[in-house]
């Protein structure tokens, strides 16, 4: 599956074994813990726009507050994977 702005997409895994990070969405946030490991974490709009982009360290903790409501979507790559998650802000 492509996501928009031709993202490929690799789902977090949901089989028992832990998630690459935790993604908690709130009315205007968007909270990033538990990052399996160092990478980079972006934020897409469904037009395929970066929104956000920022380097993060393992164990680290990232609050993004946004304007608007809408469809997301959050890309983390490390040096060997890429996960991408949808968030609905409302």
């Amino acid at each position: 599956n492509l996501l928009p702005g031709s993202v490929e997409e690799t789902n977090v895994p949901r089989d028992g074994r832990s998630d690459p990070f935790s993604l908690l969405v709130n009315r205007k946030t968007i909270t990033f813990k538990n990052l399996c490991s160092d990478g980079i974490v972006s934020l897409y709009d469904v037009a395929g726009r970066c929104m956000r982009k920022t380097s993060v360290k393992k164990n680290q903790n990232i609050v993004w507050l946004l304007r608007g409501s809408g469809i997301y979507f959050v890309r983390f790559e490390t040096e060997t994977k890429l996960f991408t998650e949808k968030a609905v802000l409302f």
